[in-house]
Formats: structure tokens, C-alpha cells, sequence
């Protein structure tokens, strides 16, 4: 999935802006931070942390000494930070938010909370996090079939329809979902399905 976007913004942005467009704010929409700095140039100051921090991987390496630090953006993105890819897409012009959405077969808007949900769970998962019974920051849009699911409190259902989603029922979906059921199955003496926002039928739903 997290693969998937990466390809999907980077050749967006190829395509309209060659390679190194993405270097120049003016491809972008111009919004601040809350701090008051160009989000532009708060994810290219990160990027360039993190190629200096990977500076010794052989393909950092070869673009610090071939190409003088111009990374092309389908290289580049192999360094964003979930995050920085989630504000790249979030200050994208509409066009090309609409360039990238459609072929998740949903609207700019949706993909993008989409997306800053994953980079939510991501987050935790990363820092050894607990997402039992965990009230999420992020709530997912749905279409009107699923939004039955929300409680008051989010919890990490709607995100796993929204990867449902954004998989189209793929074959990375029928992984998940298996090892999903494997995962629940053995843990089911001590889990409360209301706990992670899972209703009883919750195998039929992510089955269909």
C-alpha cells in the first residue's frame, strides 16, 4: 500500500514537472505550517536530513556524487517519511490530487485523510505502540454503506475498511485480511471485538 502511493505521487509529479520538479515550491500550493514556514519547505528540509542520515546507502551515495544531491522524485521518495509523503500530497495542486485519487477510484479529499490516517497507525505501530481499545486522532471517510461502523471514538475498524479501499481487494488485501483472521482467532479468548470497533460480522464485511 505504502509502496503503491509512493509510485503513484512520484510519477504524478514526473510526469508534469520532470524529474526534479518537486524541488521548486511554485508546482505546489503555497501553505504554511503552523509555525508559519512554507510546508514545501519544511518536507524538502527533512528530505535533505534524510539523505544526508542515509548518506552511505550505495544509491544515496551515487546521487550525492553523480548528480551533484539532485535526487529525481521517484528516488527521492524512497526517503520521505510517511509523513513528509502525506504533506507532499497534502499541498499538491487539485489537479494533480484528482491525477492521483482517481486511480483509487475516490476523491482527492478522501484519499488524503486517507492517508493521514495510515501515517496515524503507522506511527504507533512503528513505536511499539497499543492500538487495542485505542481512540484514533484521524477518523477515515467512508462511503455511506460503512459509516455505520464509527463509534464515538474511532477506533481501528474504519482504517481497515479504508485500506480495504485503497487495496481494491488486491491480492496485499487478501494477505492482510488472512493473517488478519489468523491474528484474531488465536487471540480470540482475550480480545473484545467492541474493543478495536469490530462488529460481530466484521469477516463477512471485509470479505465482500
Amino acid at each position: 500500500m505504502e509502496i503503491g502511493l509512493r509510485t503513484k505521487i512520484s510519477y504524478c509529479l514526473a510526469i508534469k514537472y520532470q524529474a526534479d520538479g518537486y524541488y521548486n515550491s511554485n508546482n505546489f500550493n503555497q501553505t504554511l505550517n503552523k509555525d508559519g514556514y512554507l510546508v514545501h519547505k519544511q518536507i524538502m528540509d527533512s528530505f535533505k536530513k534524510e539523505w544526508h542520515r542515509n548518506r552511505n546507502l550505495p544509491f544515496v551515495k551515487h546521487h550525492i556524487d553523480t548528480y551533484n544531491k539532485r535526487f529525481p522524485i521517484w528516488v527521492a521518495v524512497e526517503l520521505f517519511t510517511f509523513g513528509n509523503l502525506s504533506s507532499l500530497y497534502s499541498i499538491m495542486l487539485s489537479k494533480d490530487k484528482k491525477e492521483v485519487a482517481k486511480q483509487y477510484h475516490c476523491s482527492p479529499n478522501d484519499l488524503g485523510v486517507w492517508i493521514q490516517s495510515f501515517v496515524e497507525v503507522r506511527n504507533i505501530c512503528a513505536h511499539y505502540g497499543r492500538l487495542y481499545n485505542l481512540p484514533l486522532r484521524v477518523r477515515p471517510p467512508l462511503p455511506k454503506v460503512y459509516q455505520k461502523y464509527y463509534q464515538k471514538l474511532t477506533k481501528i475498524f474504519p482504517v481497515i475498511l479504508a485500506i480495504k479501499l485503497i487495496l481494491q481487494s488486491n491480492e496485499q488485501w487478501d494477505s492482510f485480511f488472512n493473517s488478519l483472521k489468523v491474528l484474531l482467532k488465536k487471540y480470540n479468548n482475550v480480545v473484545r471485538l467492541s474493543f478495536i470497533g469490530f462488529p460481530s460480522d466484521w469477516e463477512d464485511i471485509l470479505s465482500n
